[in-house]
């Protein structure tokens, strides 16, 4: 310590010390620890990451065993034939384009089929939009021959093109789904809702005929398939955790669930010209290959 003019010590002020080392300042523990070295950070984020990745495995594992479980509980519960009072009458289901009855519907049309109901199908466009019309006939029949669809009627008209842009005429469509309502007596019509699954106009369009034809004949029971979140939409059959939750809070819904896809997919395979590398994708992750939810139309 530096010296006063009396020759004593001079006393440090309170803040000479942290003044004279820069960076260090008392503590009452003692000094301050020094932060852990990078390759500390490292290892515990890197057991962090690990750990994190064998929970989500290990919780991915468990949903899908209860999914599964409650796939096989609708699949051997749920009797359409009453759910949707069909009788021997059969159901007509009413699609924009060849394939949605797969991409769709799939697990409906199979679970009416296991329990011998007549099904039939209004399809209203050949899917024509990129020349292909006549070869998309061809594998919508081949597919509906997979999937027990006993009759099938497809409308090649000229207010009916395929198309995003297309503007459809919703008075033709309620006339067209009428014609084939009164021609095989069928009581009940299952189609989109009004979000179309996947918002395409023609869907929509679809779905707006039907309702017109249900709302000008009130003894015809109507369905609407239900369309979901994107989020939910390619959750696969992890999805029906929340289907079976929505259920139990809508007594109006009704679920339907295949345990097993592999028919499926293999329906959805005979069309060709439209089996591209998203479809197969679509095939693998989306919910509508394994359940839906379907709902009378308001």
């Amino acid at each position: 310590a530096a010296r006063g003019a009396g020759g004593g010590a001079a006393r440090e002020a309170p803040g000479d010390a942290c003044r004279r080392e820069p960076g260090r300042f008392p503590s009452m523990f003692g000094a301050t620890p020094s932060p852990p070295p990078p390759a500390a950070i490292s290892t515990v984020l890197a057991g962090g990451f690990q750990l994190w990745l064998v929970l989500g495995v290990v919780l991915h594992r468990i949903c899908s065993q209860v999914s599964q479980l409650i796939l096989e509980r609708v699949q051997g519960r749920t009797k359409l034939t009453e759910r949707l009072c069909l009788g021997h009458h059969g159901l007509l289901l009413v699609t924009s384009h060849p394939d949605d009855e797969c991409m769709f519907f799939g697990p409906t049309l199979l679970q009416l089929a296991k329990e011998n109901v007549v099904l039939r199908l209004l399809c209203l466009c050949t899917g024509d939009f990129d020349g292909l019309g006549e070869k998309r006939k061809t594998e919508l029949l081949a597919a509906c021959e997979q999937l027990n669809i006993n009759h099938v009627k497809i409308i090649d008209s000229p207010l009916l093109k395929d198309g995003p842009n297309e503007k459809w005429d919703i008075p033709a469509i309620s006339a067209l789904v009428r014609e084939e309502v009164r021609r095989h007596g069928c009581r009940a019509v299952l189609t989109f809702d009004g979000q179309g699954v996947s918002q395409h106009p023609n869907h929509v369009s679809t779905h707006a005929g039907v309702a017109l034809c249900g709302r000008m004949n009130p003894e015809l029971s109507t369905w609407q398939l239900n369309s979901v979140p994107l989020a939910r939409k390619y959750l696969g059959r992890l999805d029906a955790i929340l289907c079976f939750v929505a259920s139990l809070l809508n007594s109006r819904l009704v679920l339907t669930a295949v345990g097993d896809n592999g028919r499926l997919v293999s329906a959805l395979q005979t069309h060709r010209s439209q089996y591209v590398w998203f479809r197969k994708l679509y095939a693998k992750f989306s919910r509508f290959m394994w359940i839906n939810t379907i709902q009378p139309i308001s």
